[in-house]
Formats: C-alpha cells, sequence, structure tokens
C-alpha cells in the first residue's frame, strides 16, 4: 500500500471563487504545556494566509507594481526642475582710465557668486505616450494579482495534502490500536496452545502470526512517521513553533460530496479564472501597449514650459568684458513662460524599437496560447483522477465491508470448531485491516484530487453547484 501518498508535504496559495464562514481556531493548552490548535482545513488556510511568509513574500509583487502604477500616473503632472551654482569670485580691476573694470583682482575681495533656475514643464499632449504608460501599468497590476493568487492557491493545495493526511492518519489510530490488540491476542492464544501442548498448536501459525504483526508495526512507524511530517508541513504554513500540536477537526473522515459537472465546465471555468493563465493574459496586453508607446515614441511632446532664473554677484559691478565669468549681471531674475515641443527625431532608433516591441508581443501571445491549451489538458488529467479515485473509494469501501464479513464469519467459525485451518482466519485479519488502509489511502487520494483540480480551475471546486453560463472559452 501506498502509505507514502499521505505525507507528501511542501508549503508555498489566495482563496477560492466562494469563501465558506471560517471561525476562529480553537487554542487550547495540553497537559504537557504544549498548544494545541484544532481547526477546520478553512481555518488552517485563513491562519497561513494571515501569517505565512512565503505569502507576504508573493504580495511584495503586487505592491511593486502598484508602485509603477502610481508612477505612470505621475507622468500627466506638472514638473519641476531646480538647478543652482555656487561659487566666490574676486572683484573687477578698474581699467587704465579707471572708467571700466576689466579684469579680476585677485588679491582683491571675494564675494559668492549664487545662480539658481527653476523650469516648471506641465506635459499638453504626449501623441498617447502617457494613456499607453498608465494602460502598461494597469496590465502589471493584474499580473501582480494573478501573482499572488498563484502563491495562495499553491498554498491552499499543498494544505490540503497535509491536513488530509494527518486526519487520514489520525484517524488510523482506532484501527491501528484494535489490530494491534487482535494480534497480540491471536499471539497469546497460540503461545499458550504451545505451552499448554495442545495439539492443535500450529507452529507455522505462530510464525505467521509474526510475520503479519510486522507488517502491522511497519504501517504503525510509518503513520507516525507521517504524522510528525504532516504536522511539520501545517506548523511551517501558518509560522507555528514545534512544539505546537495541530488536530484536524474533523467530524469524519469521508470524501468530500458535491455535484460533479461535466469536464467542459471546469474546462471553461479554468479559462477565465485560472490565474497562471490570467498573468500570461495580462501580460499580452502589457506587451500590446509596449507596442503602442513605442510607436507613439515617434511623436512630439507638447508642453507648457515656465522658467525662472536669479543671479546674485555682488562682486559685480560695472561694466565687464563679454565672455568672462563676471560678464553676470551683479543681481537680477530673469523669467519666462511659453509652449515647448519635445521630439527624437532619431527615427532608425525608434522604428526599430517599435518592431522589438512587436516581436514580444508575438512571443507573449505564443506563450498565452500555449498555456491555455495546457490548461485544458491539465484540467482533464486531473478531472479524470478525480473521477477515479472517487469510483475507487466505493470499491475500496466494499471491499473493506466484505472483508469485515469475511474475518466475522471465519473467526466464528474457527471459534466454533467448524474450521480447521487456522490461516484461513490470519489471512482474514490481514486482508481485513489492509482493506481499511487502502480505503483510506482513496479517500485521502480523492479529497487531495478534489484540491488539485480547484487549483487548476481556480476557484473552489466544491462550490460550484451548477454550469454557469461563460459563453465562448476566452
Amino acid at each position: 500500500m501506498r502509505m507514502s501518498l499521505f505525507f507528501l508535504l511542501f508549503v508555498a496559495m489566495p482563496a477560492w471563487a466562494q469563501e465558506p464562514a471560517v471561525l476562529a481556531i480553537d487554542v487550547t493548552q495540553a497537559q504537557d504545556g504544549h498548544k494545541v490548535l484544532k481547526c477546520t482545513y478553512e481555518q488552517c488556510v485563513k491562519r497561513a494566509l494571515e501569517r505565512s511568509v512565503l505569502i507576504a513574500a508573493a504580495g511584495k509583487s503586487l505592491d511593486l507594481y502598484e508602485a509603477m502604477q502610481r508612477e505612470a500616473k505621475s507622468a500627466q503632472l506638472p514638473k519641476l526642475e531646480m538647478t543652482s551654482f555656487g561659487s566666490a569670485i574676486p572683484s573687477l580691476s578698474p581699467g587704465k582710465d579707471g572708467s571700466n573694470f576689466t579684469d579680476y583682482d585677485l588679491g582683491g575681495t571675494w564675494k559668492p557668486l549664487v545662480l539658481g533656475q527653476m523650469t516648471v514643464i506641465q506635459p499638453l499632449w504626449t501623441f498617447g505616450k502617457i494613456d499607453a504608460l498608465k494602460a502598461l501599468a494597469a496590465q502589471g497590476v493584474e499580473i501582480g494579482q494573478a501573482t499572488n493568487k498563484i502563491a495562495a492557491d499553491e498554498m491552499r493545495y499543498q494544505l490540503a495534502r497535509a491536513w488530509w493526511g494527518l486526519a487520514a492518519v489520525s484517524q488510523m489510530d482506532d484501527m491501528i490500536r484494535d489490530g494491534k490488540k487482535r494480534f497480540l491476542e491471536e499471539k497469546d492464544k497460540l503461545e499458550r496452545m504451545r505451552d499448554s501442548g495442545d495439539e492443535k498448536f500450529n507452529q507455522n501459525d505462530l510464525m505467521k502470526i509474526n510475520i503479519y504483526y510486522a507488517d502491522l508495526e511497519d504501517k504503525i512507524r510509518a503513520a507516525e512517521r507521517g504524522r510528525q511530517q504532516a504536522l511539520d508541513g501545517l506548523r511551517m504554513a501558518m509560522e507555528e513553533s514545534t512544539d505546537v500540536d495541530v488536530v484536524p477537526d474533523l467530524v469524519a473522515f469521508k470524501p468530500l460530496e458535491f455535484p460533479v459537472l461535466p469536464v467542459v465546465t471546469y474546462e471553461l471555468l479554468a479559462l477565465a479564472n485560472a490565474p497562471k493563465l490570467l498573468a500570461f493574459r495580462h501580460g499580452v496586453a502589457a506587451r500590446v501597449e509596449q507596442v503602442r508607446l513605442a510607436q507613439n515614441n515617434a511623436y512630439p511632446d507638447l508642453g507648457l514650459v515656465a522658467k525662472v532664473a536669479g543671479t546674485y554677484a555682488p562682486s559685480q559691478n560695472g561694466s565687464v568684458t563679454t565672455g568672462s565669468l563676471g560678464a553676470i549681471p551683479g543681481s537680477g531674475v530673469d523669467f519666462g513662460a511659453g509652449l515647448a515641443l519635445r521630439w527624437n527625431l532619431d527615427i532608425g532608433r525608434v522604428l526599430a524599437q517599435v518592431d522589438q516591441a512587436k516581436v514580444q508581443a508575438d512571443q507573449a501571445l505564443l506563450a498565452e496560447k500555449g498555456e491555455r491549451e495546457k490548461t485544458r489538458m491539465d484540467v482533464r488529467q486531473l478531472y479524470r483522477e478525480m473521477i477515479d479515485w472517487r469510483a475507487m473509494v466505493d470499491v475500496h469501501e466494499k471491499a473493506k465491508t466484505s472483508a469485515q464479513g469475511w474475518l466475522n464469519a471465519t473467526m466464528q467459525t474457527y471459534d466454533d470448531g467448524f474450521e480447521g485451518d487456522y490461516n484461513e482466519v490470519l489471512r482474514a485479519i490481514e486482508a481485513y485491516y489492509r482493506r481499511r488502509l487502502t480505503w483510506q489511502d482513496a479517500i485521502y487520494n480523492y479529497n487531495v484530487s478534489v484540491a488539485a483540480l480547484s487549483r487548476a480551475v481556480g476557484m473552489d471546486v466544491t462550490q460550484v453547484r451548477q454550469a454557469p453560463d461563460l459563453g465562448a472559452a476566452p
């Protein structure tokens, strides 16, 4: 039996389309001082989404795209540019006739020179550049949201594997105790028969029961390893310490019940909701906006410019020689306003950038088509697995019931003295517990397959009660 399927745990998922109400987690203190969290699956998911550093890290990508969107919107606001220059220069010395100041008096008084300029530029018309930037940033935000949901959906799926694995192992406790008790009782019974010299005693029966008990002990130890691995996975997801015990809050370990719709329904839902496919789709839209931006870069920008400039140079007075640093007026303020046209006339480079943007858009479109077909295939494969596991739950349940009937009948017949082959009893015991384990394994695999299909679709399939009218697939 593939017990290892119970215990495949990793942690890396947001909520499905419709979320049931989630109550507070029951937190108690055990007698040994450890904290005990008793939670349903949804409660564990909610706690993980709130506390996981992996989810927090995924959310940073959305913050980045939102900051880029704010940057794009700021392009339409006025721009303020300021420049300044400061130095110290000497006074000018008088000319030969004493009327003009024609040269620096390096040995004289040095005084400050300060220049300042402030320019305000208000874009008036950019031939669609700002609109393209804002649209590009908006698609980036959509990609960030889809990326965030990919991480959250993965978290939900991995938690389903851990939570249902822990629930399955917890359900094994009673069976393990019962099986261990039964095998030990049978072993003690055979040993008493051997010690009393009972003629019905068969050494082979004792050896066989030791072999069967060894198999049971192996499953007991595997179950305990699986329990600890499941606990580690849940603790890691919910950012809990290793001394916290997590207990599944489950009424009964049984397969999830919901109306299973035709596969085409889940396929259409996936094409409309799968976050990875949405990220590809918004990526295509972003590349298209990049093409538009590159094309608009071939046109000029028109803006309103206002400029104020001032100079402070107290060491300069009188007339000066043009071209020297001292030609700056001793003091004064200049200002003006008008329309400005900015145009990049490097046409060859602009056209090459347009071609590059078109190639990238084509690549994004082909990648989106490939992801769309992959999504279709994944949904169909996961749907078939879910249907098969649901069928096997019923098959193994019938086998378990039959094995229990076989065991009861065989034990009763043997105890009444009508069955002389004790080996038949041992086979019935082994078959009963093996079938119980197989049945629980099928329930686990079915419930996890439902979570896998939900991850591929992008919403909780157990909440879809009827086929929605989605029209044609995107």
